[in-house]
């Protein structure tokens, strides 16, 4: 039994990776920081990619000067930040996302973190940089 709405996928990957010799990284508490607006723009689009073998495509979008992202049928989460590339998420669940930036600058690639293990996600389209999506 679990205490949130994780798969229990998302239990076994941590343990099994920890037993296979992965590095997982242990759970640490998020201190928010202040990035800018600009920077922000940088993240939002939509982002692809499997999360346990199931393609989980995303939408990452600014409301208020806030970065959330957006699942079909799911709530939308905050994402805070806690550096310029790495967000944990607001609702209180041990998951982060970290940008990465190509040698031009450019966020094409990311990671989401959950319980330690990364999955890649793939940017495939920036949407405008105003566009406001309502809670799911």
């Amino acid at each position: 039994m679990q205490n949130n709405e994780e798969i229990p996928d998302g239990i076994a990957e941590p343990l099994s990776a920890m037993v296979l010799g992965a590095d997982i990284p242990m759970p640490y508490k998020h201190e928010p920081c202040k990035i800018s607006s600009e920077l922000l723009k940088q993240y939002i689009g939509k982002w692809v990619g499997n999360i346990y073998d199931i393609p989980l495509p995303i939408e990452i979008f600014i409301k208020d000067n806030k970065l959330y992202r957006k699942i079909e049928g799911q709530s939308d989460v905050e994402l805070i930040p806690e550096s310029d590339s790495k967000f944990f998420y607001g609702d209180g669940q041990d998951k982060q996302f970290e940008f990465v930036h190509n040698k031009n600058g450019e966020v094409t690639k990311g990671w989401f973190i959950s319980s330690g293990v990364k999955f890649q996600r793939d940017k495939i389209k920036k949407i405008a940089a105003n566009r406001t999506v309502g809670s799911g």
